[in-house]
């Protein structure tokens, strides 16, 4: 069974920040480590935030650990769900 990491999102989770969070997720990927991100502080989303998020998520099954997104705020429910990726992301309302 895998450890498990709790990581906060950043607030503005853009194609600005996504390199550097990306750098956040990257060891916890690379360990197969089960996470649970907080989005509860985002205020703005894109695209490329969410990418990261699926590309990540798809890794840590690919290796048979998991991903889930608690405490999301308006704006990651908004987005997710206009893009339908509300359940492929495993957004959850709390943690």
């Amino acid at each position: 069974m895998s450890e498990t990491s709790e990581i906060s999102c950043p607030s503005l989770f853009t194609i600005q920040s996504v390199e550097e969070f990306k750098a956040v997720l990257d060891p916890h990927i690379a360990e197969l480590k089960d996470l649970v991100l907080d989005a509860s502080n985002v205020e703005k989303v894109d695209s490329c935030g969410l990418q990261l998020l699926v590309a990540a998520k798809d890794k840590l099954q690919q290796g048979g650990a998991s991903m889930k997104i608690h405490s999301p705020s308006e704006v990651v429910l908004k987005i997710s769900r206009i893009l339908g990726l509300e359940k492929d992301l495993e957004i959850t309302a709390s943690a």
